[in-house]
């Protein structure tokens, strides 16, 4: 997103606040900018419509995570399952961003010894921690709430 998206940030926030009864103050609006900024305004606001419709974590107001993880879902169980194939095979074969959230089991090395059952508890770490590596950007992060703060848009 850029500054000329913030009106439409607002207003997916601001959506999100009356439909959980929640109130959103000028640090939290800044930090979700901070958090959401990799994503496009479009990816942004379908992520709130899918979090308010999905019936799990749906139920609560969404930290910036769930709403990446709506973006990013789709993309980390393909990599989990890519994953699995691989580790079926004895193979080492998996891309850097899977190496990165498998860093946080111990690698590659420790994945490959759990058990079937230590592995489905791992799945949802995995996802979680592949679907933070795919929204880091740090050369877009910077200093987007120095920017949100410079156009006057919180208030």
């Amino acid at each position: 997103m850029n500054k000329s998206d913030f009106i439409e940030f607002k207003k997916g926030m601001m959506m999100l606040a009356e439909v959980y009864r929640v109130e959103v103050n000028q640090a939290q609006m800044s930090i979700y900018w901070d958090a959401l900024a990799v994503l496009s305004i479009d990816e942004l606001l379908l992520s709130i419509r899918k979090h308010i419709s999905d019936t799990e974590s749906g139920q609560w107001f969404p930290k910036p995570a769930n709403l990446l993880k709506q973006v990013h879902g789709n993309e980390a169980q393909s990599a989990w399952a890519a994953l699995c194939d691989e580790l079926s095979r004895g193979g080492s074969d998996v891309g850097p961003k899977t190496i990165a959230a498998i860093t946080a089991a111990g690698g590659l090395y420790n994945v490959r010894r759990m058990t079937a059952y230590q592995l489905d508890h791992y799945r949802k770490q995995f996802i979680d921690t592949y679907c933070a590596d795919l929204a880091e950007k740090p050369a877009q992060i910077g200093n987007q709430s120095q920017a949100i703060k410079s156009i006057g848009a919180i208030e």
